[in-house]
């Protein structure tokens, strides 16, 4: 979608600040960084999804008021 540099940053900051640590045996092992994206279920993940529905949101009203994206009309027949 074309986000800039600074705000994907900043997502990704989010995502790649946590450390995980895998229990074998019930030994902790060497713990690592997520290089990228996110797990399903992340608790992040609404947050992003809400975030990111409201730039989408704001982008359409933004090319419908200057007149680039219209809507259509429907009636009980069909298209009008």
């Amino acid at each position: 979608m074309g986000f800039a540099s600074a705000w994907v940053q900043m997502v990704m900051s989010c995502i790649t600040s946590v450390e995980f640590v895998v229990l074998i045996n019930c030994k902790k092992g060497n713990s690592f960084k997520p290089l990228r994206g996110l797990r399903q279920r992340d608790p992040i993940s609404p947050y992003l999804f809400i975030i990111i529905t409201d730039v989408l949101l704001t982008m359409i009203n933004c090319v419908v008021s200057i007149g680039l994206l219209q809507g259509i009309k429907f009636n009980r027949e069909g298209l009008t």
